[in-house]
């Protein structure tokens, strides 16, 4: 994954924001990559990642998996864990 380059934390703007002429925005906050992959998680049902705090029963409970247990279950395969490891 460092070899990817880096990755800039998500932002939202509000419409306004960004449609006013002369607006630009430089990106500043950047997240760790070995932060990153061990607070990856992915969701089978819909094949998307996730990344954050997704560690509740509650997400479990909706389809929320870590990407480490992905290898070692019946999730399925993920080809980035499997990169990483």
């Amino acid at each position: 994954m460092a070899r990817l380059g880096v990755l800039f934390a998500p932002v939202c703007f509000t419409a306004r924001s960004y449609t006013r002429p002369g607006f630009s925005y430089s990106p500043a906050t950047v997240i760790n990559l070995s932060a990153f992959v061990d607070n990856l998680f992915f969701r089978p049902r819909y094949q998307h990642y996730y990344f954050g705090d997704y560690y509740a029963s509650n997400y479990h409970d909706g389809g929320y998996y870590p990407a480490y247990s992905d290898n070692s279950s019946r999730y399925g395969y993920d080809p980035i864990y499997a990169h990483e490891r």
